[in-house]
């Protein structure tokens, strides 16, 4: 069955000149190339243009920053497969990502797949702090069924978006993965996880990126959860508290980690503040204020980048 799809292989990316040129490779290595490939340039002030420039590719581009969101959708616009396999710009795919991906289409309600993404960098403890905290996977396991998609490694039968009217503009910088999930999954199909589909994440973070980066992932997360009234996360809250427990105590104070002990304190207090203004704004107010000149460290889609 997976034969017979064809498959528009979609990147959106933003100043993301670290890491295009590896992630472009990793598509020439695949062992089921797309019918096509196209990158979404969302307004990059980089040298992004110019390095896909090298490869073959169908670049999109936007004259100025619209969003996650907005890219995706420029993406579902132009692509002719039937399947649209999405790969973040920061994501080496490995050599059966997108063979993998397609088999997971395994029924006709299937409307979705999830890849899985491995947190490959893990040089500070602000990437293991990532790795253990904002992972983007499901597990070792196959599961027939799952809430939401992460978008960095995600595909979709291109009719299925469609007909959800695409992705939430709204989603500048995040949550739109989980947004379009929840909608699809309420008009009856089914979203899919294929842990053979592997990525790896090349992405680095420092103090102060990785605080960024908490906030953005949780508040938008949490936008579309109240957004869809549902409230169905990755991991629940007994599992959450176990984790920052384990890493307070047992990888942090009790090894002494303090740095990374206090680490943990600092941004589960983030994911908690997160929670709160996620509850006390309204999703539209908030998408205004994406974009707003002195915003960005909370509503600005900040593209890949290293530090």
């Amino acid at each position: 069955m997976a034969e017979k799809f064809t498959v528009t292989l979609a990147i959106p990316c933003f100043n993301a000149e670290l890491f295009i040129g590896q992630v472009l490779e990793s598509i020439v290595a695949q062992t089921r190339q797309p019918d096509e490939i196209i990158i979404v340039d969302d307004g990059s002030s980089d040298d992004t243009r110019k390095i896909v420039s090298q490869f073959p590719n169908r670049l999109i581009c936007h004259d100025s920053n619209k969003g996650i969101a907005a890219a995706r959708n420029s993406a579902i616009k132009h692509a002719s497969g039937d399947i649209i396999v999405f790969l973040d710009a920061d994501a080496l795919a490995s050599p059966q990502y997108i063979e993998e991906m397609v088999a997971g289409f395994s029924g006709d309600d299937v409307a979705g797949v999830n890849g899985r993404a491995i947190e490959s960098v893990q040089k500070t403890i602000y990437d293991k702090w990532r790795k253990e905290v904002l992972f983007q996977e499901w597990g070792n396991a196959h599961r027939e069924e799952v809430y939401f998609l992460f978008g960095m490694c995600a595909a979709y039968r291109k009719k299925t978006l469609e007909e959800v009217g695409g992705f939430d503009e709204l989603f500048r910088i995040s949550g739109e993965d989980m947004d379009i999930s929840y909608r699809i999954r309420k008009m009856g199909y089914r979203l899919a996880y294929t842990p053979k589909a592997l990525v790896y994440h090349l992405r680095e973070d420092s103090s102060e990126t990785i605080r960024r980066m908490t906030f953005r992932h949780c508040f938008w997360g949490f936008i579309a959860q109240k957004k869809n009234h549902c409230n169905q996360n990755k991991i629940s809250l007994s599992q959450s508290a176990g984790i920052f427990l384990r890493q307070l105590f047992l990888d942090g104070l009790l090894s002494g980690n303090l740095a990374f002990a206090a680490l943990s304190l600092r941004l589960h207090f983030i994911i908690l503040r997160a929670f709160v203004a996620a509850r006390k704004t309204d999703p539209v107010e908030a998408a205004k204020l994406a974009g707003v000149q002195g915003t960005v460290k909370n509503f600005e889609w900040e593209g890949h980048w290293k530090k």
